[in-house]
């Protein structure tokens, strides 16, 4: 049984942690990849000179006049085809190809955060805030375990809070022992078919975590294997910061080896890739570099869906293979 002191958790955090923004993050805790990725991007001379030179005042969230301007979204989303027709390309070196995405997405993030690079944050530069609703969060998430461990589940699994709740833990970086052990008990039991909780959210045939929360199945796992990857995340990150890099491997290549029979979508295989490239990271290997490229070409034959999460995050994560596989260093 874990505890949560919710007064510990708001005590344990300075004005700066908290006001600091990504900044203070890096600094004090643990972040999230994908906001290392874009902090980093966005310090680099060649998207500060991009975004000063750049008319944001044009990209506004308006219905546009009928003269053939377009909308933010419809800016966006030109990016969305422009990648799709590049990687089906097939004319440059892959080498080449990672290069060219990574400069040309410059004015994607420039446009993306209309002048203000903290906009450019999908899960927000630093969610330490709002101390009181994050600490509910928080309390719930340990509430859920501490059920679980009993065989007492909520109605839904809503792994979204959950992940949620973990990263403010790990922003904030207080316990995140707890982190651990609260996401590989969940990692472990969606993997391990016969555990308890996924023998609940599943029926006997084991197919319901197939169907959504909404549709059939309400008390389903809302996909079994997003939830799974999705869980992955922030437990590989807390291995990593206690340098049990053994351990946050085999997550990374629990995930990497997912097929599409398992992940079929778009912002999903992403996801593998970026794992691939993360347990490069921890042991460059040439067979680990191998499953980089492997992972690259999947990735670059998948159809992107949506113009901002899916566009967004294949740009950042091209960007990851261009820094740490390929080494390169973006000025």
């Amino acid at each position: 049984m874990l505890a949560f002191d919710k007064q510990k958790f708001a005590t344990s955090l300075t004005s700066d942690h908290i006001n600091g923004g990504h900044f203070a993050i890096q600094k004090y805790g643990i972040s999230h990849n994908h906001n290392n990725l874009i902090y980093d991007y966005l310090s680099t001379d060649y998207f500060k000179e991009t975004n000063s030179k750049l008319d944001h005042s044009i990209y506004d969230d308006v219905i546009w006049e009928e003269s053939g301007k377009e909308t933010w979204n419809k800016l966006l989303n030109k990016y969305r085809y422009w990648l799709n027709d590049t990687l089906k390309e097939n004319t440059s070196t892959t080498d080449e190809l990672v290069e060219k995405v990574v400069l040309e997405s410059v004015k994607y993030f420039s446009v993306n955060c209309k002048g203000d690079p903290d906009k450019a944050y999908r899960f927000s530069p630093n969610k330490l805030q709002h101390i009181d609703i994050n600490a509910e969060y928080i309390k719930t998430l340990y509430n859920d375990y501490n059920n679980a461990l009993n065989n007492i589940f909520p109605e839904n699994f809503h792994y979204q809070n959950l992940c949620g709740a973990c990263w403010m833990l790990l922003e904030a970086n207080y316990c995140s022992e707890d982190v651990i052990e609260i996401t590989s008990y969940y990692f472990n039991s969606i993997l391990g078919r016969k555990s308890s909780l996924y023998q609940h959210y599943t029926d006997t045939t084991g197919v319901d975590f197939y169907k959504n929360q909404l549709g059939d199945n309400p008390k389903g796992l809302d996909n079994f294997w997003r939830a799974l990857l999705s869980i992955s995340w922030p437990l590989a990150q807390s291995l990593k910061y206690h340098k049990r890099y053994d351990e946050a491997s085999l997550i990374y290549k629990i995930t990497k080896k997912l097929t599409k029979q398992h992940i079929h979508y778009s912002t999903g295989r992403n996801r593998i890739l970026e794992a691939a490239i993360e347990d490069y990271k921890l042991f460059p290997t040439q067979e680990n570099k191998e499953w980089c490229y492997e992972m690259l070409h999947d990735v670059s034959k998948t159809e992107i869906n949506n113009s901002t999460e899916n566009t967004n995050e294949i740009f950042l994560i091209f960007y990851m293979f261009y820094k740490h596989v390929l080494g390169k260093k973006l000025k």
